[in-house]
Parts: C-alpha cells; structure tokens; sequence
C-alpha cells in the first residue's frame, strides 16, 4: 500500500510487469503509508488513506469528493495536530520471576515499549492488565515468553505485549555420586521411614 511502484514476475512462462500505486498522496504527503484509491457511479471518487506521524497514525476516508488529495491532506494534517505520541509501558513492580530447578532462584524479565498516539482526553481511558506465570522451570534462554501485558481503551484491548526472560539459567547441577554413595543415600532414607 506504501509502495509507489511494485514489479512482479508471474504467468507460465513468468514475465515482469510493474503495477503502479495510483495514490498520488504517497508523492504528496510525506508522512503518507497509503491504502486505496476507487470510483463506482454511485459513490464517485473514493479514498481511504492514512498517515504516520511521531508515533501517531491516523486514517481519513472521503466518498463523492471531487478534491480527494486535498481533502485528505487537511484531514490527515487535523487528525495529527490533535495527538500527542505517549509511551504507556507498564513499568513491572517485580522485574524478576521465581524458576525452578536452576542454578539461580530467578531470572530476570521485561516488556516491550507500548507507544500510543492520544488525544487530550484519550490517556485517562487507557489501562493495563497484566497475565503472568507465577513461575518456569529451568533451563530459560533469554526471550523466552512468561505473561503478556494486555492494553485496554475503555475496556477494548488495543494492544498486546509480550513479557519475556532476559538472562539465562541452567539446570542445577546435583554433586556427582559414586555407586556406593547412591547406596548409602538409599538406606538411610529407608531406616528414616521407619524410625
């Protein structure tokens, strides 16, 4: 959709031919990412563009609209005038989870950044839920996901982040014993059993 021109090859035998985007906003606009441009009888001349912009991403849509590039520009400009790029990361009160059977008790985790455009008003509705396992079982290599941090607009998830390890444990090596300290192991634990 970004793309002003694109060359495929297909057919039998394959053959190139190159398709152009016919989006004059993608020339016009710098901050433009695309989408579609159409024409029925009914509707006449139809876009639908959007625009990215410090994090901020915006769409305009216009039916019937004989001055669509112009349009949408003054669209895409107000939309973006209206937001502000807020970087909502949940900040992990524990940035570390128990492990089990590891040469270390925890290993350390952490979150992907969440940014988000918003308007003045738009922040106060945004939440985070936070879905965690209480604990993992060693060995963990770094990037493995524990939980997942949900984001909600006035109780809609907007976005899903993943929780994963960053360091690496391995699994706790026990002493090595010989035949005859295995046996000595075993006996001892039956007489507790009876004693």
């Amino acid at each position: 959709m970004s793309s002003k021109k694109l060359t495929v090859e297909y057919g039998n035998p394959p053959y190139s031919r190159t398709l152009s985007n016919h989006n004059k906003l993608l020339g016009m606009y710098d901050d433009c990412i695309g989408v579609k441009t159409g024409f029925t009888k009914k509707s006449g001349r139809c876009l639908v563009s959007a625009a990215k912009r410090d994090g901020c991403t915006v769409i305009a849509v216009t039916l019937n609209a004989p001055y669509d590039w112009n349009d949408h520009i003054a669209l895409l400009d107000y939309g973006l005038s209206k937001l502000t790029s807020e970087d909502i990361t949940v900040k992990l009160k524990d940035d570390t989870i128990p492990i089990v059977g590891g040469n270390s008790d925890r290993v350390r985790i952490t979150t992907g950044n969440f940014t988000v455009g918003c308007t003045a008003n738009s922040r106060q509705g945004i939440t985070s839920e936070l879905n965690l396992v209480p604990f993992i079982y060693a060995p963990c290599t770094p990037g493995q996901v524990v939980g997942t941090v949900e984001y909600e607009y006035n109780g809609r998830t907007i976005h899903t982040e993943s929780i994963y390890t960053v360091g690496d444990v391995e699994y706790k090596k026990k002493p090595h014993q010989n035949l005859i300290q295995k046996f000595n192991e075993n006996i001892k634990k039956i007489i507790k059993r009876f004693i």
